[in-house]
């Protein structure tokens, strides 16, 4: 099996988007972990769960993806598909906090913006969807 380094990859339109969306996903996962008051909750147990998995497990995802194109430098149909899921997920997160904001009085203002960058993301992967 021969590797073809494809250092390029980072350069094109698709290397940019797969990196905002690793920055955007890091800085969630900054902000579950460390929060502006400590580690934040997203609302009910299940929501957490919900949003905790689906941060981590893109951040996951998508620099597997960033390695995988730097070392054969094509993209798949595997890549469409991550993207378009990426893009459910995230607008539902990003809706769930929103919604779990403005119901519960105790949580705090990290869930909005959590909310926020998820949403966000979640329109990245979409535009990235669609640029494959």
């Amino acid at each position: 099996m021969e590797f073809k380094i494809n250092s390029g990859y980072l350069k094109t339109t698709n290397g940019y988007f797969k990196i905002g969306e690793l920055i955007l996903l890091l800085v969630l996962a900054f902000i579950l972990h460390f929060g502006f008051s400590g580690s934040v909750t997203l609302g009910s147990l299940s929501d957490s769960l919900f949003g905790i998995g689906t941060i981590v497990g893109f951040a996951i995802i998508v620099p597997s993806i960033i390695l995988t194109n730097i070392l054969s430098g094509y993209s798949s149909v595997f890549e469409l598909i991550i993207s378009i899921i990426g893009f459910t997920l995230f607008v539902a997160v990003g809706g769930m906090c929103i919604a779990n904001n403005n119901m519960y009085i105790n949580l705090s203002s990290s869930v909005l913006i959590i909310g926020v960058l998820s949403l966000l993301t979640g329109v990245l992967f979409l535009v990235d969807a669609v640029l494959i």
